[in-house]
């Protein structure tokens, strides 16, 4: 798998993969907002085999990085890309100088709670009413 960074010109595209990974998806000016306005972003596209297979968005703070959006698109997603992404997006975090990587989950997303598990992320926090629909969210983190 590679990872390839987000231009300004992928706007639309992250769009259209934001409406099919999520129930709940960040709109056309909430991501142009983190191209355009947020100096932290930094964005990439999961390649296997040249086909996109997910994006992933990071706000870099220093040594820490925090995984803002995390998808796998839809007909790729069971068959193991999204483990083998975060290994890449921790290998990109450690590139560019960050010694942790932080998360939210939504507290009844079994799947990406047993992912991050699985890629060694501990719960160090929960926070109550963390989404709209006042689902809890839980707090991740990997440190190198």
């Amino acid at each position: 798998m590679n990872l390839v960074s987000l231009k300004e010109s992928d706007n639309d595209l992250v769009v259209s993969w934001e409406s099919q990974c999520f129930g709940i998806p960040w709109t056309k000016e909430q991501v142009a907002f983190e191209f355009m306005s947020n100096p932290f972003f930094v964005g990439y596209q999961a390649l296997e085999n040249q086909d996109v297979v997910g994006y992933v968005i990071v706000w870099k703070t220093y040594e820490q990085a925090q995984i803002s959006r995390i998808g796998i698109l839809p007909k790729y997603q069971g068959k193991g890309l999204g483990k083998k992404m975060l290994e890449c997006i921790k290998e990109q975090c450690w590139k560019m100088g960050c010694t942790s990587i932080n998360l939210e989950v939504r507290s009844k997303n079994w799947a990406g709670i047993a992912l991050y598990e699985s890629c060694g992320f501990t719960h160090i926090h929960t926070v109550k009413d963390y989404y709209p629909d006042g689902s809890d969210a839980y707090v991740y983190e990997y440190k190198k």
